[in-house]
């Protein structure tokens, strides 16, 4: 039975610094960055993205995907995105992060679905919001092929809501659930044994049916 889990990058894959963060600290922009972290509205981010990709005029994209590197992986990540790979699972990566950044640590983790903002040689963004991540992983388990049944989804913000809401499986790793919500919450997990438990739950079975156990 096929099955597909969608997984929230910043603070879920990763732990400690944002990928904006990291990319900021080489280019000396930190304390600007730290204010644009703190930004809520749609367009004050789209401004804030618009003058985040003149930073990087600055630097040649090889060298800011080789900052990268400095990002810290949440525990068990690695091993825990392979152990689902191993068992058939499928896997993407929803961000609303920088497509080169996503698409380099789903390099990483042999990851081919990867949801996030592009940015154009020319400097055209192509924005990812919270909003697009449930749709996106909806039109993702349709090409697969995966029964919206089989769907889980694991984030750790209040961007992920609408995601979680829409699978099956949802687990929550931040450190306080949205109220109202019914996720499955497990804060700062290890991503390992959120791959083993998902494996455990959904084994013979639709997800949707492995949540009420």
């Amino acid at each position: 039975m096929a099955a597909l889990v969608v997984v929230d990058l910043g603070g879920t894959l990763l732990r400690g610094a944002t990928v904006c963060e990291v990319l900021a600290a080489r280019l000396g922009r930190v304390e600007e960055m730290k204010r644009f972290e703190s930004l809520t509205g749609q367009a004050e981010t789209a401004a804030a993205r618009s003058e985040m990709a003149r930073w990087y005029t600055e630097i040649s994209r090889e060298s800011l995907i080789e900052c990268l590197s400095g990002a810290q992986w949440a525990p068990g990540a690695i091993q825990g995105v392979y152990r689902l790979r191993e068992a058939g699972v499928y896997v993407g990566i929803a961000s609303i992060t920088w497509g080169f950044a996503v698409d380099w640590f789903a390099a990483q983790l042999g990851v081919e679905h990867v949801l996030a903002t592009e940015l154009g040689e020319n400097g055209h963004i192509e924005h990812a919001w919270p909003e697009d991540k449930p749709a996106w992983m909806e039109r993702l388990a349709l090409r697969l092929q995966v029964q919206s049944e089989n769907v889980a989804a694991v984030g750790d913000s209040f961007g992920d809501v609408a995601m979680l809401q829409a699978a099956s499986l949802p687990f929550y790793v931040g450190s306080h659930p949205p109220p109202g919500t019914r996720f499955l919450h497990r804060p700062a997990a290890n991503v390992l044994t959120l791959a083993q438990e998902c494996g455990a739950r959904c084994s013979g079975q639709s997800l949707r049916d492995a949540r009420r156990r």
